[in-house]
């Protein structure tokens, strides 16, 4: 997908690891999208949208 060739681009930007985090949440796949959340998270430790999602995939 779109997303998923961003993230090959670019791993260490916050960004992509919210954006597809988020997706993989919704798609269903919690262990993926905690794994990229919690990245999201290291990268903006401030970060309310990171914070929020990590809450939905525990």
């Amino acid at each position: 997908t779109y997303l998923e060739r961003v993230y090959k681009l670019y791993p260490g930007e916050y960004e992509p690891n919210l954006s597809l985090g988020y997706t993989y949440y919704y798609l269903g796949n919690n262990q993926k999208a905690k794994e990229l959340l919690t990245k999201a998270l290291m990268l903006s430790p401030n970060d309310s949208l990171a914070a929020a999602g990590l809450k939905l995939v525990k």
